[in-house]
């Protein structure tokens, strides 16, 4: 497969017919071959079915940029797991930037918590400053999990309050990332994507939006630097 990845976009040729997804890395690619191959066993026109792929120029969630008049570029993305984590890192290899500053957490409600330390060892080899936080704890308490999570980064050499912080509340821990970044930074946010709710103890819900409190995030900061 012919393949070109760009910052904005991604272009492949399949059975000699170039398409083109407004959409960057390998893993959009791999979606868009999905969804064409579905295309194809339906007897769908591939070349007509590439033009709407062409159309679609976001998804919620999914390395979701966030554009609020800002010098520094805001990415949201789910990535809950270390290999899409690592998939993440991947495409922002693609986005000439100084530093990555990572928001990130980790799920409660008994979820593997082996897999808290390697984000944590992860987002500290790949990221230049790392905000650990809350994400959806359920039952669990979230101060165990940022421990978990700290602990990997420190494991790979990140020292607390230098390049690594812990800053329970998430919009405070987002925030503090916005203060942190400079020009050509990239500020990444995993864990969340596009969910409408945070799961806390007790069955409780709150009502999230990973988007509107980055870009809330982002005018505050751009207030004080006036």
């Amino acid at each position: 497969m012919n393949l070109t990845l760009n910052p904005e976009s991604s272009h492949f040729l399949l059975n000699d017919e170039r398409f083109t997804i407004n959409l960057p890395g390998q893993y959009n690619v791999m979606n868009a071959l999905a969804a064409l191959a579905v295309c194809q066993a339906l007897k769908i026109d591939l070349p007509a079915a590439g033009k709407r792929l062409t159309s679609i120029e976001r998804v919620p969630g999914r390395f979701e940029k966030v554009n609020a008049g800002q010098s520094w570029q805001v990415v949201i993305d789910y990535a809950p797991e270390p290999e899409s984590i690592r998939r993440v890192y991947e495409t922002l290899e693609l986005i000439p930037h100084k530093r990555i500053i990572h928001v990130l957490g980790s799920c409660g409600g008994g979820r593997d918590a082996a897999r808290q330390p390697i984000l944590g060892r992860l987002a500290g080899q790949n990221a230049d400053l790392v905000v650990v936080t809350n994400e959806d704890p359920y039952d669990d308490d979230p101060e165990k999990i940022i421990d978990r999570i700290i602990a990997g980064a420190e494991a790979v050499g990140k020292k607390l309050d230098q390049n690594l912080f812990r800053v329970v509340d998430r919009k405070e821990a987002i925030l503090k990332a916005m203060q942190l970044a400079e020009s050509e930074d990239i500020v990444l946010l995993t864990g969340k994507g596009c969910e409408p709710w945070m799961c806390v103890a007790n069955g409780k819900k709150i009502a999230w939006n990973e988007h509107e409190v980055a870009f809330q995030a982002i005018q505050q900061v751009l207030k004080t630097k006036v």
